[in-house]
């Protein structure tokens, strides 16, 4: 179900995106639930679907706070009213119904270069399941070149991820990235046969064959796995960014009946 992102307003500083975040840590423990987001790769100009995704999860939830930062060399898709457009992923659903959702957009790049968007959801009805959460869309720059990368980092501060206790649900996160393509060289051979014929008075005529072997370069564009990556550590925080932002009055929260 198609979800809109509440309506944007003013600007997050820099200052007030790290005002609390230095101490974001992650939770990492055996069993944890894993909060990820999506790597793939994609052409030059291409518009990704790049989702936020819950694994290993077998319990329910009730509030969220995230952050993603991405390259500002991407372009995220807005909605109408110049908000972040998203849907909700299989994990929600029709549950998306229930959500209340607050956010903030960042229009200052963070101290690593890179832009931020965050979300707060929360719900009275607890929500089960793992698969996709929420789902966003990127566009990547057309002049982009093979082997480059866009980082589609996730901060999720320890506290910030809820059962309907209000209790904290271990956790781990798993950045993403976009990355173009890179052309593998491969050398293969090619092989030339030619056949001499000699031929002497009143015998047989004998072939003897000459082979050459030349060297072709072909090159391909070859299937390739994305790397796996580790626990995300970053300092940007979303309970921090939030708190901060909403004492600069830059925070809307909106009820999504």
């Amino acid at each position: 179900m198609k979800k809109t992102f509440m309506r944007t307003v003013g600007v997050l500083s820099t200052a007030a995106m790290l005002a609390v975040g230095a101490m974001s840590i992650t939770a990492s423990a055996d069993g944890a639930a894993k909060l990820s987001m999506d790597q793939k790769f994609a052409e030059p100009g291409e518009t990704v679907e790049i989702a936020l995704n819950l694994e290993n999860f077998d319990a329910s939830w009730t509030g969220l706070e995230f952050l993603v930062n991405y390259d500002p060399k991407l372009e995220v898709a807005l909605d109408g009213a110049g908000d972040i457009d998203y849907s909700y992923g299989d994990a929600i659903g029709a549950m998306g119904k229930k959500i209340s959702v607050g956010g903030a957009i960042s229009k200052d790049l963070t101290a690593d270069g890179l832009k931020g968007f965050a979300f707060a959801w929360g719900t009275a009805t607890a929500i089960s399941g793992n698969g996709q959460l929420g789902v966003f869309k990127f566009t990547v720059p057309a002049d982009a070149q093979p082997g480059d990368e866009f980082p589609v980092n996730l901060t999720v501060n320890v506290g910030s991820f809820i059962d309907a206790n209000k209790e904290n649900i271990p956790f781990e996160t798993v950045n993403g990235w976009i990355k173009i393509k890179e052309e593998e060289t491969t050398t293969s051979e090619e092989t030339t046969t030619t056949t001499t014929t000699t031929t002497t008075e009143g015998a047989a005529e004998t072939s003897a064959p000459a082979v050459t072997t030349s060297a072709v370069t072909t090159t391909k564009t070859p299937d390739v796995k994305p790397p796996k990556m580790g626990v995300d550590g970053a300092a940007l925080g979303v309970v921090g960014m939030l708190s901060a932002a909403a004492a600069a009055a830059v925070v809307l929260k909106k009820k999504k009946d």
